[in-house]
């Protein structure tokens, strides 16, 4: 690699001896090579006829409690609980159905090639504006990033690195004063901000564009949080060179201070990972937020970032697509930040996630939008179900239980006409188990097992925990008092406000009592134990009066009401309990800075090695506890009915 005082002690890429370069790329301006030669990625038709054989068990499930209402309304049997146990069901697969169908899509229209792995070599290389965008962050944090972004492997004379505080921190910007007396590509800018319709993340970025003198070709975007490694822009800008259509390219965001067994599920390993992953390889990649470079003609066409929007970084995307542009992934690690350090900030974090997705499919009009007009199929169809996640995962979710617990409360869940009708609904979800499994087996091969587990039990309890913010998010703010404005949360901001700091042993409450009722203050996340105390309620209540009911076949009935496999109450009750679990027995983490190497040479701050990785510990085992309790229960069910119907006895009376 060229010699440049921002990053000599960097491999050297152009010696043969340091990496295997299988070929140069023919570039009429730059000295483009690719690195090492990735095989293939062949469409799996097992995986895909997996995919269509659990979407028509799903399908075969639903139809069949339909079916079984259907005969026993005309036999005269009161069927009020099964009907809203069905509807409950439906809602409750909305998410499930809509996921499963843009899988299925992407598998059988995805690139089989992988995005090869490029390095722009040289001094010869185009000019990048470098921004760091910050908003209140520890002076610490932001000048860590700033830091690091001047080591980057490039020629001094060929980025500049722009600090764009729309916190206005005097300190912080006579801090950047001492620094740019060596570094002179460093520049220190602070918008005028109004309290209101201030453009939030995007508004900064574009005011501090539009007020560059001589802007770059490239502009490079990173959160304040976010260390940049040193090879990021030769790594990112030869994706964005061999494409004019290219208008953005991005990589994931990687965090160095995510606790033993993520108990929030903050690395979001499977989630973005594997889903940006799947959207790159059909050409509907989105970006990050931070790691990205967008080209200035591209920024410029689509009007610059959307400041109408919170999620600025998903609605860039989409306004690229939308006019054509293309957005390349890059699966490698060039980046690591930090995740909110309390449960408080994390769901103040992931509500403006959630809710701001909400509110911008109303303002594109769910991806039918005119300035979306220019995406394929392919790209809209991504929009479209993403513009409906948000609303399958809270809302749908929330009717759903709602449903499912008013049916078990009234009567048989399960409709049995026949005496055979019960074992067989039961079979079909034994079905569904069997594809789960297979899942299974397929995360534990690419080590992802425990991240899914965990992904698995945060959804839900978080998906209910934002059902009311969704709501409030379609009420005007103010209106009646109810309406939800949405704000920021800067991560690793020590603010008073929040009060618990609950990973930290000298910060947090000493008593788990107020720890948790200063959490619920502010969260309400007592709520969810409720949720539990009230199952475990109704379940006794339920088993009392099927004991004094003189009816036979006691079991039977029990299978078809609170005991029904299909209610997932085993699995899913126990789940609801997690934030309070954690909040009694918090994990404890080191300080930020225990979880770094310093570079004396450099004055440089890094991410650790050992805090790259989250390490599953036996405590995550209870995570499978759930799963194999209600496996077991789903056995024996199978194994009593059969036994009951081979004996001839009379169905549910």
């Amino acid at each position: 690699m060229a010699d440049s005082d921002a990053g000599t002690y960097q491999l050297d890429v152009t010696s043969p001896e340091a990496v295997r370069i299988l070929k140069a790329l023919d570039h009429p301006k730059y000295n483009i090579v690719q690195l090492g030669d990735k095989p293939k990625m062949p469409i799996s038709y097992v995986a895909n006829a997996f995919g269509v054989l659990a979407l028509f068990q799903l399908f075969t499930y639903l139809t069949l409690l339909y079916y079984n209402i259907s005969l026993s309304s005309r036999a005269g049997t009161n069927t009020l609980a099964a009907k809203l146990f069905l509807t409950g069901q439906c809602f409750e697969h909305f998410g499930t159905i809509g996921d499963n169908l843009w899988r299925l899509l992407v598998s059988f229209k995805r690139s089989e090639v992988p995005r090869p792995t490029l390095r722009l070599l040289g001094d010869k290389v185009p000019l990048v504006d470098v921004f760091i965008v910050s908003c209140g962050e520890p002076r610490d944090i932001v000048l860590d990033t700033v830091k690091a972004a001047l080591q980057i492997d490039y020629p001094r004379d060929r980025f500049r690195v722009i600090l764009s505080d729309d916190g206005k921190d005097m300190k912080l910007k006579k801090a950047c004063e001492g620094i740019k007396i060596k570094y002179h590509n460093l520049h220190y800018w602070a918008r005028k901000k109004g309290k209101e319709n201030h453009g939030y993340k995007a508004g900064n970025l574009n005011t501090a564009i539009r007020k560059l003198d001589k802007p770059a070709e490239f502009k490079a975007v990173f959160d304040a949080d976010m260390i940049p490694e040193p090879s990021v822009l030769r790594v990112l800008i030869p994706h964005i060179l061999i494409d004019d259509r290219v208008g953005m390219v991005t990589c994931a965001q990687h965090h160095y201070n995510i606790p033993d067994n993520d108990p929030l599920y903050q690395a979001n390993v499977t989630g973005p990972g594997a889903d940006d992953g799947l959207r790159d390889s059909v050409n509907a990649s989105w970006c990050p937020g931070s790691g990205f470079i967008i080209r200035h003609d591209a920024w410029f066409d689509i009007g610059g970032f959307p400041e109408f929007s919170i999620t600025e970084d998903l609605i860039t995307s989409w306004l690229l697509h939308g006019r054509g542009w293309k957005i390349a992934l890059v699966h490698e690690v060039l980046q690591w930040g930090i995740q909110p350090d309390c449960i408080i900030s994390h769901l103040k974090q992931r509500r403006r996630w959630w809710t701001g997705h909400i509110r911008d499919s109303w303002t594109l009009k769910f991806s039918f939008h005119e300035r979306l007009r220019g995406a394929t199929f392919v790209q809209r169809f991504a929009m479209f179900h993403h513009c409906l996640r948000p609303w399958f995962y809270t809302v749908c979710r929330l009717g759903g239980l709602l449903l499912c617990f008013i049916a078990m409360t009234i009567g048989p869940v399960v409709a049995t006409p026949r005496a055979h009708s019960l074992l067989n609904v039961i079979l079909v979800l034994a079905f569904r188990w069997f594809f789960s499994t297979w899942s299974d087996w397929k995360s534990i091969h690419h080590g992802i097992f425990w991240n899914l587990r965990r992904r698995q039990a945060t959804n839900v309890w978080l998906a209910n925990h934002f059902s009311r913010d969704a709501i409030q998010t379609l009420i005007p703010f103010g209106f009646l008092g109810w309406g939800k404005k949405l704000g920021f949360e800067i991560s690793g901001a020590d603010k008073s406000s929040t009060g618990i700091k609950e990973r930290y042993v000298e910060k947090r409450p000493k008593e788990p009592k107020e720890r948790l009722f200063g959490i619920q203050r502010h969260e309400g996340i007592l709520y969810h134990g409720v949720v539990a105390v009230v199952y475990v309620i109704a379940i006794v209540v339920v088993l009392v009066l099927e004991v004094r009911n003189p009816s036979p076949n006691f079991w039977h009935r029990i299978m078809a009401r609170i005991g029904f496999p299909g209610m997932c109450i085993i699995e899913v009750a126990p789940l609801y309990l997690t934030p309070i679990v954690y909040t009694i027995y918090p994990p404890t983490m080191p300080k930020r800075r225990d979880c770094m190497v310093y570079n004396a040479e450099l004055k440089v701050w890094r991410a650790a090695e050992k805090y790259k990785t989250i390490k599953w510990t036996r405590e995550s085992w209870w995570l499978e506890v759930p799963h194999a309790l209600a496996l077991t229960w789903l056995v024996s069910c199978m194994f009593y009915l059969h036994r009951l119907q081979g004996s001839g006895a009379n169905e549910l009376a």
